[in-house]
C-alpha cells in the first residue's frame, strides 16, 4: 500500500479528520505514546454457534492487553522478571518527559509521558507507586505477585493520588511463582483509599488468588478498568474474585461506545467472580465470560458482579456477559441484594446461567432482590434457570430435580429474577431463547420471573418500540417445534409438543404482585404448564393495555386468553383485548393421560376464550366483562362470541396429574350433551362454522356493545351474578369462540387494523394446559391503568344529555401526585409511553389543550376534556353513527387527587361551576376488581352513582357552540341575528364571544363564560312567534369564514302566552345540536420527484413556515412553525395529512407566510427556493397556492444522484471538495518546496562557481 509522505502526508490526514499522532512516516513504525494501552482482539463469536453471533461478531470488544513502556522488554527478560523477583534486573526510572535524543526530521521520536515509571519486579513495582510523582506506571514484565506477607505488603494507591498502570505486550501480575505452583495471598495486590483513583488501562491479570475479598484491588475511592485481561483470579472462600469495592466507592468498566475494552474470563469467588460492591458500578464495555459464584446458599450469587446494600448502584450500558454462572440464589451474570439501583440500557447477556439445583431460585442472567430494576435496552440471549437435566420420557411423571427445593417452588426467570422491588422493562430490549427448568407451583417465566411492582412499557417516542420476548420457555425439557427440537434454546416457531414445568413462557408474576403491561411483542414462547406468552398468579393485579392475540394454542382451555378457577377481569370503555384465530389441541400436551383416548371424554374446550368456574377453588363468583367491539371502534360491533364446548364444573385448567390432581379434575369438557335438569341448561358444544346448533352468546344494543359473565357455584355466591349475563352460570365454566363479522375483505382489515394499531401483541404462544397466548388466576383489567368516568344529565330529569357534548378540565399538582415506586418524575400520566403522540413535546406552549400542561410555577397540571373528544374513551355512537353524548372515561391517571369541573355546559343547560375531587388510589392483590372512585362533594350530583354531574336547563335563550379541530371549543367569532325581512334586530347586531370565569363577569349579549360557547337571552319585546336567523359575521382566528349561505343558521322562537316565556330552536337540522362547527385555515404541498412527477414517500422531508405580521402594539413580528412530513400520530401543528408525500398544516393565521425546505427526503437534494402566501383576516374559505411552487403546489426534489451530496461522510462532495483543495494546496506547498530546493542548489553551485576557475568555453552547465 503506498505510503503519503512529507508534508503532504499531513494534509491528507487533516483532510481525513485524523492527526497525524499514531501514522508512520515512510520507512519508520509508528510512535506510540507511553500511556496508551494497546489492544487485541477479543475472542470472535461464531454466528453458527450464538443466536446473538450475527449481531455482535461485529460489535463485540476488544481487549486492552498493555502497550509497549519506554523500556524495551524481550520475551526472555520477561520471564526471567517473573520467575525471579526477589532479583530486579532493573531499577524503575521516572521519565522526565523530554526527548531522549534527536531524531530525523521526518521521523518523530515517542516522547515519554511526564510522571511515568517502568516496572519489571514486584520491588520496582511497589517503588513506582511509592514515589508520588509517578502518574503512569508501565509494567513492563510479566511480575510475579508474593504471598502478602513481608515484601508482598498491598500496594496503597493513598487520598488524592491519581495512578494509572499500562503494560506493554505481553506483561502483567500474576501469583504463579516460578515452580508453577500459584501463591494464595491474604490480602488485595492494590488498595484505593478513599479519594485515590486508579485506573487500569492494560496488562494481563491472571490466577491471583487471595483468602480475603478482591484478589487484585479493594476499592474505597474511585477504580476505571479501560483495558486489560483478568483470568483465572478467585478468592478462596470470599468475594468479588477480582475486586471488592466499598460504601462511597466508585468502580467504572470500560469505556464509551466500544473500542478497547477489559476481558474478564474465568474468575470465581463465593459472590461475583468479577466483583463484589456496596458502592457505585458502571459498565461501559467489555467482555466478562465464564465467571462464577461458587456460593450455593441464600444471599449467594452473582457470576460476574455482586451488590449488596442500598449504598450499592449498577449501571450497565454496554458491554457482553457470556457463559457466567451461579450456584447460589441465581444471578448468573449479575446479583443485587437491597441495592439502590440497577440499570440496564444496553448489552448483551447471553448463555448466564443459575444452576442451583436446591433453593432453584433464578435470573440466569440477572438476580434482583428489594431493587429497583430498569431494564431499557439490551439483548438476553439464551440465559437460563437450569438445576441440570431432568426431563424425562414423554408421559411420564417428572421427576423431582426441577421442583423448586425448600423455596415453595418460587423458581424461574431464565434472564431476570426480579422479587420485593419493583421492575421496568421499556422500549428496544430483546429476550430470546431464555428458559426456565423449574415445574412447581409459583415457578415459571422463561424470560421474566417477578414479585413486587413490573411494568412492561413501549418505548415513549413516536416510534414506541415494543420489548420483543420471542421463542424463551418455562419447562422441565425444551418444546419441539414441528416435531424436533431447535439447535439453540430459541424457539423458532409455535410449540408443537410441550413436557411438564412452570408458568409463564415468556413473563411470570407471582403473588401479592401489581403489574403493568402496556406493551411488549410476545412470540413463540412456550410453558409446560399455564400462559404460554404471559401468566399471572393468584392475589396480583394485572392491567394490561390495549391488546391483540391470535394464533395462540393451548393444550385444552383458552388458546388466547385463560382464567384460573379464581380469576377476574374487567375491561375500560378505552380498551380491552382483541381475541382470533387461536386455537386449543390436546397434542400439546406432552402428558398422555390428559388426551381424549385416555380420559374417553373430550379435553378442549375455548379456542379463544376459557374462565374456569370457581368451584374447584372455593372461591367467590369470579367475572369477566365481555364485548363485541376492539379497541379499534368502541362504535362497531367486530366480533360475534360463540360457546366452544362447556368445561365441566370441577374442572379446574391446571391441576393434572403432573401436578398432584387427575384428569376429571382439571381437563374434564362436555361437547354438547343433557345437563340433567341443570339450572343454566345443556351443555353447549364446540363451535364449528356454518353448524347451526352452535351457540351464541346474544348482546343486545342496550347493553351498550358489552355483557359482564359470571360464575359462581353456591347459592351465598350466586346473589353477586344477579342482573349480569342470564344472571351467572353456577354449573359449568364457560369457553368462547370469537367469530368476526362482515366479509373475508373486512374481517382481514379488522385484524391487521388491531395488530398495528395494538400496544401489545401475543401470538404464536403455547400452554401445555391451559392459556395459549395469557393465563391468569388473579386480576386483569384491560385498561390503561387508571381509570376515571363520569355522566352528564339534566338536573331536572336526571335523565343523560346526549345531544350535545361538555369540556370539563381535569387538574392535580405535584403535591396531590403520589411518590412513584418505580421512582419516575410526577406527572398525571400512569404510563407516560401512552401519552398521545401529540402530548409528546417537551415545550408545554406547543401542547394543544386536550394534552396534560404543567405550569413549574405552581406545580399545576390541567388538562381539557371534551365529551367524545380525543381524551374521551367513552366515544359512543348510536346505530346511525352519530356521536352519543353525556359519559366521558379518562384512563393512565397516576395514583393521586384530581379536581373536575366543568368548563363548557351542553348547549342550552346552564354551567355547573361546582368544583369536584378524587382520588385514585393503587389497585390491591386482594383478587377483588378496583372500584371506580366517586366524585365528591355530592352537590350538583344527580343518581346514585356518585358521578352523574347535572345541569340545569336555560329558559328563553338561544345556545350553541362554536368548535373547530377535533370538536373542540374555540373561541374569537362573532355574530348577529336578522329577522325574517333580513333587518338586524336591535341589541342584537355584534354578538362576541363572552370570555370570563363567572357568568356575572359576562356584559354583552353572551351570558356564557365559556370560550366558544353562547347563550343569548331573547328579549321578548323584540322576539315574537317568528323566523329569525343567526348570522356568523367573523371567524375564530385561524379559522375560515364561512360563506354567506353557510354563515346562516335559522332558528324558531316560540312565546309561551301565559308565561311569557321564549323558546328559541334551531331549525336545519345542521344545526339542531347547536353546534357550529368552522374549518380550520389550512395550507397543502405535495413533495415529488423532478424528472417523474410522483410523489416522494420513501422518507420524510422537513420545513419551516414562517409567519410575519403586526402584533397588538403595531410592531412587526415573526413566528415559525416546524413541519415534518408524517403519516401517523403527529404532534398537533405539524402535518395532519396521513398520505405520505403529502402536507398539511391547519390553524393558519393571518400573516405573510415562507415556506422553506430544512431537510429533503433521503436520495433528494433540498429545494433552494422560497415559497410565499398571504393570509387576510377573516377570510372566506379557498386553496391556498404558493408562489413559486409548481401544479397543486408541487414542490419538485432533484435526485442527489444527479449532483454531488452535501452530507456524510468521506463520500460526499464537501469532503471531496475540502479534500481536493487539500491536494491543490498540497502541490502549491511540493511545488514551493521544490523551487526552493532548485534555488538552493543553484544558490550552492553559484557559491562554488565563485572560487572555482572560471571556465571560457560554452559547457551546458556554464553558469
Amino acid at each position: 500500500m503506498r505510503r503519503w509522505r512529507g508534508p503532504l502526508a499531513a494534509l491528507v490526514a487533516v483532510a481525513m479528520g485524523v492527526g497525524t499522532v499514531g501514522y508512520a512516516w515512510a520507512g519508520q513504525p509508528a510512535a506510540t505514546p507511553v500511556a496508551s494501552a494497546s489492544a487485541s482482539p477479543s475472542q470472535s463469536v461464531s454466528p453458527e454457534s450464538s443466536p446473538a453471533a450475527a449481531e455482535t461478531a461485529s460489535s463485540a470488544s476488544p481487549s486492552a492487553t498493555g502497550s509497549a513502556g519506554a523500556a524495551d522488554v524481550s520475551d526472555s527478560g520477561a520471564v526471567a522478571n517473573a520467575v525471579s523477583p526477589q532479583t530486579p534486573t532493573a531499577q524503575y526510572s521516572i521519565s522526565s518527559g523530554a526527548a531522549a535524543s534527536a531524531q530525523p526530521e521526518n521521523a518523530p521520536a515517542a516522547v515519554a509521558a511526564a510522571g511515568s515509571c517502568d516496572a519489571t519486579t514486584w520491588a520496582t513495582l511497589k517503588a513506582c507507586f511509592a514515589d508520588a510523582s509517578a502518574a503512569v506506571v508501565t509494567l513492563a514484565a510479566k511480575i510475579a505477585v508474593p504471598a502478602s506477607d513481608g515484601d508482598g505488603a498491598t500496594i496503597e494507591v493513598a487520598k488524592d493520588r491519581k495512578v494509572t498502570l499500562n503494560a506493554a505486550d505481553g506483561a502483567g501480575l500474576t501469583s504463579v511463582g516460578a515452580d508453577g505452583a500459584a501463591v494464595t495471598r491474604q490480602a488485595s495486590v492494590f488498595h484505593v483509599a478513599e479519594g485515590g483513583e486508579l485506573t487500569i488501562a492494560g496488562g494481563s491479570y491472571e490466577k491471583i488468588f487471595a483468602t480475603g475479598d478482591g484478589p487484585l484491588a479493594k476499592v474505597e475511592g474511585t477504580l476505571t478498568v479501560t483495558g486489560g485481561t483478568f483470568s483465572g483470579n478467585g478468592t478462596v472462600g470470599g468475594s468479588g474474585g477480582v475486586f471488592r469495592a466499598e460504601a462511597g466507592s466508585t468502580v467504572t468498566f470500560g469505556i464509551e461506545n466500544g473500542g478497547d475494552a477489559p476481558e474478564f474470563k474465568g474468575n470465581s469467588a463465593v459472590n461475583g467472580g468479577v466483583i463484589y460492591s456496596r458502592g457505585a458500578v458502571v459498565v461501559k464495555s467489555g467482555l466478562y465470560e465464564g465467571n462464577e459464584a461458587t456460593g450455593t446458599v441464600g444471599g449467594q450469587g452473582g457470576g460476574a458482579f455482586h451488590l449488596k446494600e442500598s449504598t450499592s448502584t449498577l449501571s450497565i450500558a454496554g458491554g457482553t456477559f457470556r457463559n457466567n454462572e451461579s450456584a447460589g440464589e441465581g444471578g448468573g451474570a449479575v446479583y443485587s441484594l437491597r441495592s439502590e439501583k440497577l440499570s440496564v440500557s444496553a448489552g448483551l447477556f447471553e448463555g448466564n446461567m443459575a444452576t442451583n439445583a436446591g433453593d432453584n431460585r433464578g435470573g440466569g442472567a440477572v438476580y434482583a432482590n428489594a431493587t429497583s430494576l430498569s431494564v431499557t435496552g439490551g439483548k438476553f440471549y439464551g440465559n437460563g434457570q437450569d438445576p441440570g437435566d431432568c426431563s424425562v420420557e414423554v408421559g411420564k411423571n417428572p421427576q423431582d430435580a426441577c421442583n423448586g427445593g425448600n423455596n415453595g417452588g418460587q423458581s424461574g426467570g431464565g434472564a431476570i429474577y426480579s422479587t420485593g422491588g419493583s421492575l421496568t422493562i421499556q422500549g428496544g430490549v430483546v429476550f430470546k431463547g431464555n428458559y426456565a427448568r423449574a415445574r412447581d407451583f409459583g415457578s415459571g417465566g422463561g424470560a421474566v420471573w417477578a414479585r413486587g411492582e413490573m411494568w412492561i412499557r413501549n418505548s415513549a417516542d413516536a416510534q414506541a418500540v415494543k420489548p420483543l420476548f420471542e421463542g424463551n420457555w418455562a419447562s422441565i425439557d425444551q418444546p419441539l417445534v414441528k416435531g424436533r427440537k431447535d439447535p439453540t434454546t430459541t424457539l423458532t416457531g409455535p410449540a408443537s409438543s410441550i413436557s411438564a414445568g412452570g408458568a409463564g413462557g415468556a413473563v411470570f408474576l407471582m403473588n401479592d404482585s401489581t403489574a403493568y403491561i402496556t406493551g411488549g411483542s410476545y412470540v413463540n414462547n412456550a410453558s409446560g404448564y399455564l400462559g404460554g406468552g404471559i401468566y399471572t398468579e393468584e392475589n396480583t393485579t394485572t392491567y394490561v393495555s390495549k391488546a391483540v392475540a391470535y394464533e395462540n394454542t393451548a393444550g385444552h382451555f383458552g388458546g388466547g386468553l385463560w382464567f384460573c378457577p379464581s380469576g377476574n377481569s374487567a375491561a375500560s370503555k378505552g380498551g380491552n383485548i382483541a381475541l382470533f384465530d387461536n386455537e386449543v389441541s390436546d397434542g400439546l400436551d406432552a402428558n398422555t393421560e390428559n388426551s381424549p383416548d385416555e380420559t374417553k371424554y373430550p379435553t378442549e374446550a375455548g379456542a379463544d376464550l376459557a374462565i374456569m368456574n370457581p368451584k374447584h377453588k372455593g372461591k367467590p363468583a369470579n367475572k369477566f366483562q365481555l364485548m363485541d367491539t376492539w379497541f379499534t371502534d368502541r362504535s362497531e360491533k367486530t366480533v360475534d362470541w360463540y360457546w366452544d364446548g362447556t368445561p365441566d364444573v370441577d374442572a379446574s385448567g391446571y391441576q393434572d396429574r403432573w401436578l398432584g390432581g387427575k384428569p376429571d379434575e382439571s381437563v374434564k369438557v362436555h361437547d354438547g350433551g343433557s345437563a340433567d335438569g341443570n339450572p343454566d341448561g345443556d351443555y353447549a358444544p364446540r363451535y364449528h362454522e356454518g353448524n347451526e346448533g352452535s351457540v351464541p352468546i346474544v348482546i343486545k344494543e342496550p347493553d351498550n356493545h358489552a355483557v359482564t359473565l359470571c360464575l359462581y357455584y353456591t347459592d351465598a355466591t350466586k346473589a353477586e351474578c344477579a342482573g349480569m349475563y342470564e344472571d351467572g352460570f353456577g354449573y359449568r365454566g364457560v369457553a368462547l369462540k370469537a367469530v368476526l363479522t362482515g366479509s373475508p375483505d373486512e374481517q382481514r382489515t379488522a385484524k391487521d387494523t388491531a395488530e398495528h394499531s395494538a400496544q401489545i401483541s401475543i401470538t404464536g404462544n403455547g400452554a401445555r394446559l391451559s392459556g395459549g397466548g395469557f393465563g391468569s388466576n388473579g386480576v386483569v383489567i384491560f385498561d390503561s391503568p387508571y381509570s376515571m368516568e363520569w355522566g352528564k344529565a339534566d338536573s331536572t330529569t336526571g335523565k343523560a344529555i346526549t345531544e350535545t357534548p361538555s369540556t370539563w378540565v381535569l387538574s392535580t399538582t405535584d403535591n396531590d401526585l403520589t411518590d412513584r415506586e418505580d421512582h419516575a418524575k410526577k406527572s398525571p400520566y400512569m404510563a407516560p409511553d401512552l401519552r398521545p403522540a401529540q402530548c409528546q413535546a417537551e415545550d408545554q406552549s406547543k401542547l394543544p389543550d386536550d394534552c396534560w400542561r404543567h405550569d413549574k410555577d405552581t406545580g399545576e397540571w390541567s388538562v381539557e376534556i371534551l365529551d367524545n373528544g380525543p381524551r374521551d374513551n367513552d366515544n359512543e355512537r348510536d346505530k346511525d353513527g352519530n356521536n352519543v353524548y353525556g359519559s366521558i372515561a379518562v384512563d393512565n391517571l397516576a395514583p393521586g387527587k384530581y379536581t373536575l369541573k366543568e368548563k363548557t355546559p351542553p348547549v342550552g343547560y346552564e354551567l355547573n361551576e361546582t368544583e369536584y375531587k378524587f382520588t385514585i388510589v393503587k389497585a390491591g392483590t386482594d383478587n377483588s376488581l378496583p372500584k371506580t372512585p366517586t366524585l365528591s362533594p355530592a352537590t350538583g350530583l344527580v343518581g346514585s352513582d356518585g358521578r352523574t354531574v347535572g345541569d340545569a336547563p336555560i329558559s328563553g335563550a338561544l345556545n350553541w357552540s362554536k368548535t373547530g379541530l377535533g370538536g373542540a371549543a374555540v373561541a374569537g367569532s362573532e355574530w348577529t341575528i336578522v329577522d325574517s325581512q333580513g333587518k338586524t334586530v336591535q341589541g342584537y347586531d355584534a354578538i362576541t364571544d363572552c370570555e370570563v370565569t363567572k357568568a356575572s363577569d359576562c356584559t354583552g349579549a353572551d351570558s356564557s363564560p365559556a370560550a366558544g360557547s353562547f347563550s343569548v337571552t331573547l328579549d321578548a319585546t323584540r322576539f315574537q312567534n317568528g323566523e329569525y336567523t343567526l348570522v356568523e359575521t367573523k371567524a375564530p382566528e385561524g379559522y375560515w369564514k364561512p360563506s354567506d349561505a353557510v354563515a346562516k343558521h335559522p332558528f324558531t322562537v316560540s312565546v309561551d302566552n301565559d308565561t311569557k316565556r321564549l323558546t328559541a330552536s334551531f331549525t336545519a337540522d345542521a344545526d339542531k345540536a347547536g353546534v357550529i362547527a368552522n374549518a380550520p385555515v389550512s395550507v397543502t404541498w405535495r413533495k415529488t420527484d423532478q424528472t417523474t412527477d410522483a410523489l416522494i414517500t420513501g422518507s420524510p422531508s422537513s420545513w419551516t413556515l414562517t409567519r410575519s405580521y403586526t402584533d397588538a402594539k403595531g410592531q412587526p413580528a415573526t413566528e415559525t412553525i416546524d413541519v415534518t412530513d408524517c403519516t401517523s400520530g403527529c404532534p398537533a401543528g405539524n402535518d395532519v395529512n396521513a398520505e405520505a408525500g403529502v402536507i398539511t398544516v391547519q390553524g393558519l393565521k393571518p400573516g405573510d407566510y415562507t415556506l422553506e425546505e430544512t431537510k429533503a427526503p433521503d436520495g433528494y437534494v433540498a429545494s433552494q427556493r422560497t415559497y410565499t402566501f398571504t393570509l387576510g383576516a377573516n377570510q372566506e374559505e379557498t386553496t391556498i397556492t404558493l408562489a413559486n411552487a409548481g401544479t397543486d403546489n408541487a414542490i419538485p426534489n432533484i435526485r442527489v444522484v444527479a449532483v454531488l451530496p452535501h452530507t456524510g461522510g468521506l463520500g460526499t462532495a464537501r469532503a471531496w471538495l475540502t479534500l481536493g483543495g487539500l491536494f491543490v494546496v498540497a502541490g502549491g506547498v511540493a511545488w514551493a518546496a521544490l523551487g526552493a530546493r532548485r534555488r538552493r542548489a543553484a544558490m550552492a553551485v553559484a557559491a562554488v562557481s565563485s572560487v572555482a576557475p572560471r571556465s571560457r568555453g560554452r559547457g551546458r552547465h556554464a553558469a
